[in-house]
């Protein structure tokens, strides 16, 4: 089921819990794969069951901590609702300024590339963006850490994000100096000229379509919100 374009952002900000999910298993402890289904009803489902949103309420449950599930799926799998709970609190830690690492890098990274992913296939103001871009990869990395996180564009035109170590040559590799300009750029966006001048980030490859990602990214940070801490 594909979102509609009045869905575009709720599809984006279930995506992102998905991939930060993903991301953190890699290094820590195992959770559930908070894998999103759009339902009928502007609704949406969170991990294998047991926890459905409104689209606005999901949006608020993101940005505040402060929103309530459909009850009846809670009350049925209520063991699995309380895990997937417990995965989403655990997700919003990682926007804690004080608690910055390489490997939380990698899950906010996976999480803003799988919302930038959403509005690069659904959205076609985005797509339009692309439209002379194809086979493309990637590479954001931290100096003296490596790669956090990939994003592909297929040759047919569609984006994904991925945490795992892809075997082809990256068309970009963008560097951040450290964390804390990992940690802005990703949560806030990043003037990438301005970044360049002063060395807080190093880029290699084709700068035209980093460009078209970063002005994307920017627009994606203004319409899916991030947990406030």
């Amino acid at each position: 089921m594909k979102p509609s374009i009045d869905r575009i952002a709720h599809w984006a900000a279930a995506r992102s819990i998905f991939g930060a999910s993903l991301a953190i298993s890699r290094y820590g402890p195992k959770m559930p794969e908070l894998e999103p289904r759009l339902l009928p009803g502007k609704r949406i489902s969170i991990g294998p069951k047991g926890l459905v949103f409104r689209d606005a309420s999901l949006l608020m449950a993101i940005e505040k901590g402060l929103a309530m599930p459909e009850l009846g799926p809670v009350f049925r799998n209520p063991l699995c609702a309380l895990r997937s709970i417990c995965a989403l609190r655990r997700i919003a830690r990682l926007y804690d300024q004080s608690k910055i690492s390489p490997n939380n890098l990698s899950a906010l990274l996976r999480a803003g590339l799988e919302s930038l992913a959403v509005f690069g296939n659904h959205d076609p103001a985005s797509r339009s963006l692309f439209c002379d871009e194809s086979d493309e990869l990637v590479d954001f990395r931290l100096d003296g850490y490596g790669s956090l996180a990939w994003l592909r564009l297929c040759p047919e035109g569609v984006f994904s994000a991925t945490s795992e170590t892809p075997s082809e040559t990256p068309s970009v590799i963008l560097t951040f100096s450290s964390p804390e300009v990992a940690f802005d750029a990703i949560l806030r966006g990043m003037d990438q000229l301005g970044a360049l001048a002063t060395g807080k980030v190093l880029l290699q490859g084709k700068i035209p379509l980093m460009e078209k990602i970063g002005y994307l990214s920017r627009c994606v940070l203004g319409r899916v919100p991030v947990p406030v801490t």
